[in-house]
């Protein structure tokens, strides 16, 4: 490893660092070479424990210096369990700040969050968070009545609600009302499940006017 360069910013708390400050993360560098030669290897046959030490010089690579990680702002990262291959590892995990891909605010990938995902869900490292959470919420709501809508059977009352739940909770009355009133029209006039789906488009109608609170 090339160890000319002593000085360096630590990503986590912006400073700069002299070596002898940084002995956890170059502790986890010489781990990783010494025991995982499998992954010390490059497209162009480089020694990658001096590609990674480069990368601290340009901030491409996530680590940080022995403060950050005995004060909490930053958590260690284990490269042995993580994915990559010509991108470097997380050898540590600290809160960043993102633009949200659909609204455009600005949002926190948490440095647990991070942990989780790439030490124990094993997401390759190249992979981001781009939702903000109200976004992240909203698409996965999409995407379940995506699901639920392949092939829906309306007779089966707990997916039906459920679809009529998700809309109602994005505020689509239209879709809600729409999706009763095709599984009321399978059921006899009067069972149960009727009244009940009847009873619930009729008190949707008096959310649309104002009458009552949706809950």
């Amino acid at each position: 490893m090339n160890r000319s360069r002593s000085i360096l910013q630590c990503p986590s708390c912006q400073q700069s660092r002299h070596i002898t400050e940084c002995r956890i993360f170059s502790e986890q560098l010489r781990h990783l070479i010494r025991n995982y030669p499998n992954k010390i290897q490059s497209s162009k046959g480089e020694v990658l424990g001096n590609y990674y030490w480069d990368s601290t010089q340009s901030d491409s690579m996530d680590w940080a210096c022995d403060e950050c990680l005995q004060n909490g702002k930053a958590i260690k990262g284990d490269p042995t369990k993580q994915l990559f291959c010509h991108a470097p590892p997380h050898f540590a995990y600290f809160d960043k700040e993102k633009e949200c891909r659909v609204c455009k605010e600005t949002f926190v990938f948490t440095k647990s969050e991070q942990e989780y995902w790439y030490d124990h869900l094993n997401f390759w490292v190249q992979a981001t968070r781009v939702y903000c959470p109200k976004c992240q919420y909203t698409k996965k709501q999409k995407d379940r009545i995506s699901q639920l809508l392949n092939n829906l059977d309306y007779l089966d009352i707990d997916k039906l609600k459920e679809v009529v739940a998700l809309y109602l909770t994005q505020g689509n009355y239209e879709k809600a009302k729409y999706h009763l009133t095709r599984g009321k029209k399978l059921r006899q006039r009067d069972s149960l499940e009727y009244i009940n789906l009847d009873s619930w488009i009729n008190e949707i109608k008096q959310i649309e006017k104002g009458n009552i609170s949706a809950s």
